[in-house]
């Protein structure tokens, strides 16, 4: 059981950081909140209000989601 997790969680980690290699390429607003919410989760509300498209690009891309009135990083991402 263990060995297929770690399995699963090597080819999903490889997955995620194309994704977010995609993302820091062709979308800079996005991969700024990403490390915000990384780095400095405390500001990332107030950064994210300043670029709502953003923000609801990595909500339906499945790299953020909102809970209880709060963003964090999906769990798979945060694997990284």
């Amino acid at each position: 059981m263990l060995r297929t997790i770690n399995t699963w969680r090597r080819q999903i980690a490889g997955n995620m950081r194309e994704m977010l290699d995609h993302v820091k390429r062709y979308y800079p607003d996005e991969a700024y909140l990403i490390e915000i919410l990384m780095n400095e989760p405390e500001d990332f509300a107030v950064v994210a209000d300043d670029v709502p498209l953003a923000l609801g690009h990595l909500v339906s891309l499945g790299l953020v989601q909102e809970i209880d009135n709060a963003y964090e990083l999906t769990p798979v991402l945060q694997l990284l």
